[in-house]
């Protein structure tokens, strides 16, 4: 990002990039002005204003990627997600207990974040001021309860009273493990099923397994089966094709189950927001020392909405990890009987055959 491609930007669209950066006071500023302090700070030889009140709106919708702003390195043709366009009016949602909200964090930029907050089929996605970021160093997929409150019209979080079930007393942020720094070891502890049938596979926790089968909406039902039937785990189940005949399968799924999905009319963006979602949040249990499976259905849709190079559905097919610190990550994915996905077949630890309601072998 240098001074010709920020000069292009409107001045509104320059103010919120300019606030979000770092930049004090941005709206007594002129173009210039806001221009050579933006790449200042971007560039490190100024330290970003970080208010000592809870300040700012949520962006509004300019057509502009702020991520790729605020990260040079960012190009089309690497991860990248656009910036969601946020709720600008509190939604009606059903609260937790002490009238608390909860939701799933996703940090868009180093100073722009969102909690995507489950409704139904669809999410919301409120604004999370950069200071209650920059206090609990919290991370992307991370669980939260917070109260969110109007400022300046808009929606936002207030506040924050438990990170990933622990209340925010007690919660140590200097002590967080990180998933890229966790030694993977060789599997050798058995995934444990409800089904001897299922016992008897042979399958491991930190595995990746494949499932291969003609029938798609048996491909469904079976994998929901199978992620039922996994015993002391944590469980995610990640669809981007729910349309009004499959969301019934839904219904079959453990209350146990955190479900990331979009609706087949959702943007293609939206569904690269809520996979990548669930596989952070799946990591972040994984640091935790979780033993967590994931479920994806399936593969090729998620190709579909991803980028020319499947950034997305790379980081989704690579997660599994059995962890030094205890934890593991086990990926079941439904997978074309085609090639269109075979750059991840090199991937799978099993393959399983699904033929009515039998698991086959295949390897």
């Amino acid at each position: 990002m240098n001074y010709d491609k920020l000069n292009e930007l409107s001045i509104f669209a320059l103010r919120e990039l300019a606030r979000r950066t770092g930049v004090y006071s941005p709206t007594s500023k002129k173009k210039d002005e806001l221009i050579n302090e933006i790449l200042e700070i971007m560039e490190g030889k100024k330290e970003p204003y970080l208010p000592k009140t809870r300040q700012g709106r949520p962006p509004k919708d300019y057509g502009y990627s702020f991520a790729e702003a605020l990260n040079p390195s960012i190009s089309r043709q690497q991860p990248s997600y656009q910036t969601p366009i946020l709720a600008q009016n509190l939604p009606t949602f059903k609260y937790d207990t002490d009238g608390l909200i909860c939701g799933y964090v996703e940090n868009i930029s180093p100073v722009s974040a969102c909690l995507w907050i489950r409704d139904n089929l669809n999410f919301n996605c409120i604004y999370i001021p950069n200071s209650i970021i920059n206090t609990f160093k919290l991370k992307t997929g991370d669980f939260i309860h917070a109260h969110l409150e109007q400022e300046d019209g808009q929606t936002i979080v207030g506040s924050v009273s438990n990170i990933n079930n622990c209340p925010v007393k007690k919660y140590d942020k200097d002590t967080r493990l990180n998933y890229h720094e966790i030694k993977h070891i060789l599997p050798t502890k058995p995934l444990d099923f409800s089904k001897n049938d299922l016992n008897a596979l042979g399958l491991k926790k930190g595995e990746s397994i494949y499932l291969y089968g003609l029938n798609n909406n048996n491909n469904t039902k079976m994998i929901i089966n199978l992620l039922n039937s996994t015993e002391k785990t944590k469980k995610i189940y990640i669809s981007t094709v729910l349309a009004e005949k499959n969301v019934i399968f839904l219904d079959e799924l453990d209350d146990s189950v955190e479900k990331f999905t979009s609706t087949i009319t959702d943007t293609a963006e939206t569904a690269q927001h809520i996979v990548n979602l669930g596989i952070e949040r799946a990591k972040r249990m994984f640091e935790r020392g979780d033993d967590v499976v994931v479920a994806i259905d399936d593969v090729k849709s998620i190709m579909s909405v991803d980028n020319g190079e499947f950034n997305v559905t790379k980081n989704a097919m690579s997660a599994t990890k059995n962890g030094l610190n205890g934890g593991s990550l086990t990926l079941f994915a439904i997978m074309p009987n085609d090639n269109s996905a075979g750059l991840f077949e090199k991937l799978a630890d099993h393959k399983l055959s699904v033929s009515g309601d039998k698991f086959t072998l295949l390897d």
